[in-house]
């Protein structure tokens, strides 16, 4: 570019310096400071031009030598960081200088996103670059952060996130996510669904669309038995009617309610159930002997046809010669 820049000057110059010796083939004296110069009237044409062809030319081979060191220094700190790239994710220490500030701000990046996190802090000069790494860190550690100036997409994984950070510490926020009717991420769900089971009022917690599972029902139970919440017979039995549980699940149940709740709630509650899933059968024979309401057990074993309860049966068979022994002596529960 620079060689036709200065053929098209040359060539400028010359057509300036005819057309002006064509016009006017005289001399021209400029007399200043007690000295004079005689030029002919073509050379006054074309010194100014001749000068700023000069002047251009100079400027032009200054950024171009400019230019091939930064290209220069591009092409050294793009090997340079493919090594230091190497070395980050191997956890080595790099000793690598970059000269460009696109690669220094690179390496900032990879040492903040390194995945065995061996550098330390790393720093930014550029505040918004700075800005974003600290509200991924403080979001990535568990700290609820406001994103609100930042008009992050619903869908963006940072701002899911946050919002599971904020669904762990806020019970209300918890609330507010199971209240919702938008399709949430599951893993917000979750996280709002185990702080608020373990924290909310039941009388709130049972409004929302939260589906309970064996082990949020487990710690409904013990927070009914330390009197955190209160939840009435009906609402209990509801409770415990929740789908997909298994035998296991309400002897489970049974252990954890009979130090909780008084024995005629226990076992009307129990009843009910018996009466409405046969699969919580044992767990009512359980608490019938574990109360030594034994008769009333045998009476409901006799009704059960063809359906035989094994560990039950040897509690009554030991008891029947002499050995009182107690029902969690076989429910390892």
């Amino acid at each position: 570019m620079s060689k036709r820049y200065i053929l098209y000057s040359v060539a400028y110059i010359a057509l300036v310096a005819a057309i002006a010796f064509y016009f006017s083939s005289q001399n021209f004296t400029i007399q200043a400071f007690g000295y004079e110069l005689t030029l002919p009237v073509a050379a006054w044409c074309v010194l100014p031009v001749a000068i700023f062809a000069l002047f251009s030319v100079l400027h032009m081979m200054f950024y171009g030598f400019k230019q091939y060191l930064d290209s220069r220094a591009l092409r050294s700190d793009m090997e340079s960081f493919e090594s230091f790239a190497k070395e980050s994710f191997l956890g080595l220490e790099s000793n690598k200088e970059f000269k460009t500030p696109l690669y220094t701000s690179a390496v900032s990046v990879l040492r903040a996103l390194n995945p065995l996190n061996s550098f330390g802090l790393p720093s930014f000069k550029n505040e918004g670059l700075q800005a974003a790494y600290e509200t991924f860190t403080k979001v990535r550690n568990g700290e609820v952060v406001e994103l609100k100036s930042l008009r992050l997409p619903k869908t963006n994984a940072l701002f899911i996130q946050n919002e599971i950070n904020k669904a762990k510490t806020d019970v209300k926020h918890a609330l507010g996510v199971l209240s919702s009717k938008d399709e949430l991420p599951s893993a917000l769900l979750d996280a709002a669904k185990k702080n608020a089971v373990a924290n909310a009022d039941y009388n709130i917690l049972s409004k929302t669309r939260v589906k309970f599972d064996f082990n949020d029902i487990c710690v409904l139970l013990e927070r009914l038995g330390q009197k955190q919440i209160q939840i009435a017979g009906d609402e209990l039995l509801s409770l415990l009617k929740t789908e997909g549980l298994s035998s296991e699940n309400y002897l489970r149940f049974a252990k954890i309610l009979k130090k909780r709740i008084s024995p005629d709630m226990l076992i009307n509650i129990f009843k009910k159930l018996r009466l409405e899933l046969p699969i919580a059968s044992e767990a009512c024979f359980y608490l019938l002997y574990d109360l030594q309401m034994i008769d009333e057990l045998r009476e409901l074993l006799n009704a059960c046809e063809g359906e035989r309860f094994e560990r039950i049966e040897v509690l009554l068979f030991l008891r029947d010669h002499g050995k009182m022994e107690k029902a969690d002596l076989i429910y390892n529960l």
